[in-house]
């Protein structure tokens, strides 16, 4: 109710202006009010104009990503992009597109211009590291979320990240046949866990791997004993 008051604030002070009835239209449909959506798109068309400026094109490529037409938000911020190629958040949409697309590699360069573009917003190092955990690049990823906590060190999710990450590396130690090494990185794991979890208690993936750590520490525990 308060974003649809605000956003029909905004559209009475810019009657003439799309992009307020396409944001209304898309809250309207989120809430189940199709009549009323579909009568805020008839509105947004009549004044869509054949040289969108910037923000419309934003607002276009925002909408898309969260109605989940992935190829429909890059092809928004693919122009974006070609108007103002030092835009780092254009390029953190694009690449969060990419990823839904499963397109993991233009997502990993998307995220590292951006991090170049913007040295102090860690998201684009967490999605980065994220991708390279997945793809088994481990290193690189720890390298990444390391320097992001340089940036910002009581950053949750940059624990989260990293803990998930010297999981992964854990597990490649126990494959090498290397206990000592693999004991080291989950203990770390549990305590950038902890670290994570004491930001935001509510972080589902710092509580799993939280748990997940415990358990590779303790892979023979039989459980509760009765005494």
């Amino acid at each position: 109710a308060g974003a649809l008051e605000g956003i029909g604030s905004v559209s009475e002070r810019l009657p003439d202006t799309r992009w307020p009835y396409r944001v209304r239209a898309f809250l309207l449909k989120s809430f189940g009010r199709e009549e009323e959506a579909a009568e805020d798109e008839r509105k947004a068309a009549s004044l869509r104009s054949p040289h969108p400026d910037f923000y419309e094109v934003q607002i276009d490529g925002i909408l898309a990503f969260h109605s989940a037409d992935y190829a429909k938000a890059v092809e928004a911020f693919d122009e974006l992009i070609r108007r103002r190629p030092d835009s780092a958040d254009e390029r953190l949409w694009r690449a969060s597109a990419y990823e839904e697309l499963a397109q993991p590699l233009k997502a990993m360069t998307d995220y590292e211009v951006a991090a170049a573009l913007k040295p102090n917003d860690v998201v684009s190092r967490v999605n980065l590291a994220g991708l390279k955990t997945q793809t088994g690049a481990l290193e690189e990823a720890d390298q990444l979320l390391r320097r992001a906590l340089q940036a910002d060190p009581g950053n949750a999710r940059v624990h989260e990240s990293l803990s998930a990450n010297l999981l992964e590396q854990g597990r490649r130690k126990v494959s090498d046949q290397d206990p000592a090494a693999a004991g080291k990185l989950f203990a770390q794991a549990e305590a950038e866990a902890r670290e994570a979890l004491k930001a935001d208690p509510n972080l589902a993936w710092a509580q799993v791997n939280l748990g997940a750590s415990l358990m590779e520490q303790n892979p023979q525990d039989p459980g509760p004993r009765r005494v």
